[in-house]
């Protein structure tokens, strides 16, 4: 067994020997010398024996270090697993950093002293267990700490941050005395002030001083800290902390979706009732009834409504958690799942994506009351997503016998939602509105019916570029699909149920797909990879090697450490616009600053306050950045793309006198889909051109006046 391990530990200085000579390039990266003979070499000004002197190490070392470092082979041979283990993972990391950062004192220091740390106390119990996973998050804010500080490369960062939390974990002698440092994390958000997120000392002194005072506090409780508090809120704060709104200060507007909400929202502030004066085409929640309630509580801007979605969508990462340990029965899995999405970019702050997972989690729990309360409560934040979740969870509940407390629930939290909608008078246009409006227009925003990545190829070759994160999504829902077919044929074993629950939801979400080709279901195969590591542990390590693959961690670092070093916009043609209340708080494209200059400069000098007009450029935000009455219930023109819309919307501005002009601009930015608003909605255009005529032009913004 000795010998085994002897061989191991020689194969792992071997390696070491390799990663120096790698980075030994930049020592023999040289000028040509004077007198060196004509040749590419000389040509390119750099000395010609350079090659050999590289080729030459790369052949050496690996045979030399082992040789030399054989006795310490031998010792660490005789000592404990997480002396060896440790010494391996040091030499694959360094590995890592100096693939793509040659140089010779990253490639030697770091790793001597791992290696010395490990041969020294090699027969010391440190008690690794699977706890130890608190170290990826505590490795985490070491590094953006590290980032923060500065005078450090990315690849620098990594090495000397992975070799703090190992030195700091040796002294500790236990996981449970990170319990805290994690936290860290949460000084490194937007939460703070620009200065103290960014100072990183306070961050790195949490880091090294807390599981050195807790070593003498470690209990068995601390488990439930670590599992219940801090691994969630570690992934809320990572997920912040790492995000471009962060680095850039503000968080981005996106001219045209942010409308779909900030236009409803822009009427409820006004007093005027969804479904009856304006289409939540998404859902009540997502579209603009979340931002309304954010707006009355922390002021009427657009800032507002941001830092209110912030907040709240990344409770998605704590939703996740609870669903991945729910499935897997790890909090440790759980943790690496949701954090192989944030690494995979699968998670996005959605908050239409919370109450599913939290209805997924309450089914898996056998909560089936409360799971079919949220699901109701779902259907109304986001109407698709709600959908996907009533299906899935009737199926479930069918296969283990619990649809009468599943329907309970459901009928009673839909009982309470139609009493109050006939309150407020909106039963009836809701009903409508749902199943009757929105899904008459869906053909509007159908795609082509199928645009894969420019990476995938036909079967099998697809299998050779299967873990791109562009490609992996296509061929995860194709195996998902095949297994969820399987699965649901078969009686219910209660192993994989959790499974054919996800798959269910995976499968149903395609409809995303179908209609603008949007693959929302990645965060849950982030889950379905994980739980294939914990179940199936024979295949762990291989598993984990595909996960990391995926996850491509040397880009996201390297985004991230660059993304921590931006102040302000991480590109250029982004500006604050804050001469307009309601725009301030986010950054904007110089394209549409100048759209909403321009519109801000009509508006001002040619309508009076009570007046309003006539939205043809599905340019919604505009009415709540002008503060403005939308005349019309529909925030788009294809809304309104049926001739029965088109005659009503027409009736609804022959109606209203306070409709003094027109937005018409046919530039390409202001379609959906590329197809002109004049080819989607031709009698509302008619009616256009003959009631209104040119009366303002400046850049892309077209206004025509009421005749």
């Amino acid at each position: 067994m000795n010998e085994r391990r002897e061989l191991w530990m020689s194969g792992a200085f071997a390696t070491w020997g390799l990663t120096i000579a790698i980075a030994l390039i930049s020592v023999w990266t040289r000028p040509a010398p004077a007198g060196q003979l004509p040749g590419v070499a000389t040509a390119l000004n750099y000395d010609a024996h350079g090659p050999f002197r590289w080729i030459l190490g790369l052949m050496l070392l690996p045979i030399v270090l082992p040789l030399a470092l054989r006795t310490i082979a031998r010792h660490l041979a005789a000592g404990r697993t997480w002396a060896r283990h440790s010494v391996i993972v040091a030499v694959l990391v360094t590995l890592w950093i100096i693939t793509t950062y040659r140089n010779v004192a990253l490639a030697i220091i770091p790793c001597a002293i791992v290696i010395a740390i490990c041969a020294l106390l090699r027969d010391r119990d440190l008690a690794f267990t699977r706890a130890d996973v608190v170290l990826v998050p505590t490795f985490v804010t070491t590094f953006l700490a590290i980032i923060d500080i500065g005078g450090f490369s990315v690849n620098g960062a990594v090495l000397i941050a992975a070799l703090i939390v190992f030195i700091v974990r040796v002294a500790a002698g236990n996981a449970y005395a990170f319990v805290f440092a994690p936290l860290a994390l949460i000084l490194q958000t937007n939460f703070f002030a620009r200065d103290q997120r960014y100072f990183g000392w306070h961050a790195l002194a949490i880091v090294v001083i807390t599981p050195i005072v807790m070593r003498f506090f470690v209990h068995a409780r601390f488990r439930k800290t670590l599992v219940l508090f801090v691994f969630p809120l570690a992934l809320y704060a990572y997920a912040n902390a790492m995000s471009r709104e962060t680095a850039e200060g503000k968080p981005r507007a996106d001219f045209f979706e942010d409308g779909h909400s900030l236009l409803p929202a822009s009427e409820y502030l006004r007093g005027e009732r969804p479904y009856v004066d304006v289409l939540p085409a998404h859902g009540l929640g997502e579209d603009g009834g979340f931002d309304a309630l954010a707006m009355r509580v922390l002021g009427p801007d657009i800032g507002a409504r941001w830092r209110a979605r912030l907040v709240v969508g990344n409770l998605l990462s704590c939703a996740l958690y609870a669903l991945a340990f729910a499935v897997t029965g790890s909090a440790e899995g759980a943790f690496l799942a949701v954090l192989l999405s944030i690494l995979t970019g699968a998670y996005t702050m959605h908050i239409r994506m919370i109450l599913p997972v939290v209805a997924l989690t309450l089914a898996l729990r056998r909560r089936w009351l409360l799971a079919g309360i949220v699901t109701v409560v779902a259907c109304v934040i986001s109407l698709d997503f709600g959908v996907f979740t009533f299906v899935t969870l009737l199926v479930a509940a069918f296969r283990v016998r619990a649809l009468r407390p599943l329907l309970t629930g459901l009928a009673a939290s839909a009982l309470v939602l139609f009493v109050l909608f006939a309150v407020f008078g909106i039963l009836g246009p809701f009903f409508v509105s749902t199943f009757a409006d929105t899904p008459s227009v869906a053909a509007a925003y159908t795609l082509q019916m199928f645009s894969p990545p420019d990476l995938m190829k036909a079967f099998p070759d697809v299998l050779s570029v299967a873990l791109e994160p562009a490609v992996f999504l296509y061929l995860a829902w194709c195996v998902v699909a095949i297994a969820t077919a399987l699965l649901i044929a078969r009686h219910p074993r209660r192993r994989f149920e959790p499974v054919l629950l996800l798959g269910i939801w995976i499968v149903l979400s395609a409809i995303s797909y179908a209609e603008r080709h949007h693959l929302r279901f990645g965060v849950l195969v982030s889950i379905l990879i994980v739980w294939l590591a914990v179940r199936y542990r024979r295949f762990a390590i291989p598993i984990a090697i595909a996960a990391i693959a995926l996850a491509q961690p040397t880009t996201h670092l390297a985004v991230v450490g660059w993304m921590r070093q931006s102040r302000g916009p991480i590109e250029p043609g982004w500006v604050a616009i804050d001469n307009l209340p309601r725009a301030r708080g986010v950054w904007f494209s110089e394209k549409d600053a100048a759209v909403i200059a321009s519109t801000q400069k009509y508006v001002t000098l040619a309508l009076k306050p009570d007046e309003t007009f006539f939205d043809f450029t599905n340019s919604g935000i505009l009415y709540f950045l002008t503060r403005r009455d939308c005349p019309v219930r529909e925030y788009e023109v294809a809304f309104y793309e049926t001739e029965a819309k088109q005659h009503e919307v027409i009736r609804r501005r022959e109606s209203n006198p306070k409709i003094r002009a027109a937005m018409v601009s046919q530039a390409p930015r202001f379609t959906v889909d590329g197809v002109a608003n004049a080819a989607r909605a031709p009698l509302v255009w008619q009616y256009l051109e003959q009631h209104f005529e040119p009366d303002f032009e400046e850049g892309d913004v077209v206004f025509w006046r009421r005749k």
